[in-house]
């Protein structure tokens, strides 16, 4: 599991109309193969792009760069597990529609 801290869902605190945003959580699940032969090996390196660098425009408005960090469970807070919502305002938004 990763994090990217604030990039997650927007929350109001302390009953203001400022949003704070909590984490995104990212949780990898890879499978890997107990061994590969050369050709699979060959192959795979094909489908996959080159190691080199990848040049990014950074200055595009579409592209944010963000930092992923190790999850540590012994400090994640999730607001939903403390024992008071005092501190949040859960009112309505945007809902799902039912149908």
């Amino acid at each position: 599991i990763r994090i990217v801290e604030s990039e997650g869902m927007p929350v109001r605190v302390n009953h203001s109309q400022n949003l704070t945003y909590g984490n995104l959580y990212i949780k990898f699940k890879v499978k890997f193969p107990e061994s590969l032969d050369a050709e699979t090996c060959e192959k795979l390196k094909s489908l996959f792009p080159s190691s080199s660098p990848i040049d990014i425009d950074r200055s595009r408005e579409d592209v944010e760069e963000v930092q992923l960090s190790e999850f540590d469970s012994s400090v994640a807070r999730n607001p939903l597990d403390e024992d008071s919502d005092d501190d949040y305002n859960f009112e309505p938004g945007i809902q799902c529609v039912h149908q």
